[in-house]
């Protein structure tokens, strides 16, 4: 919710307007685009759109994984490249042995996102 100049909350007058008016703009819209009825829980667009929502979810984990990777093996690469030299190396194998949040936290999304789908 907006806060106002000065740092203080909304009063609960002003976010009931508020709630009101974004009401209104939803029904609009929702007049211009020929909406007859709101998607519910147990609609098939819902249960469609649902399904959208995990295979995106699990495509991004997917991607976020691999670039790290891809960025993980770039790194050994260059550390067993000639030319590389001995302080630059250690410090590489140094980074790498130390386990890598981004990795496990990457990992754990891609398993969340691929057991949500359907089949998993």
């Amino acid at each position: 919710m907006p806060r106002r100049r000065g740092g203080s909350k909304p009063s609960a007058g002003h976010a009931i307007e508020l709630h009101q008016h974004i009401l209104l703009a939803v029904q609009d819209l929702e007049v211009r685009m020929g909406l007859v009825h709101r998607w519910v829980p147990d609609s098939e667009e819902w249960r469609e759109a649902a399904i959208m929502v995990q295979r995106r979810r699990y495509q991004r984990a997917l991607d976020e994984l691999q670039g790290l990777i891809v960025a993980r093996l770039f790194e050994l690469t260059k550390m067993n490249m000639s030319g590389t030299g001995y302080k630059l190396r250690k410090h590489i194998a140094k980074a790498l042995q130390a386990p890598s949040r981004a990795v496990k936290t990457a990992l754990s999304n891609y398993n969340t996102a691929a057991a949500a789908l359907d089949p998993p």
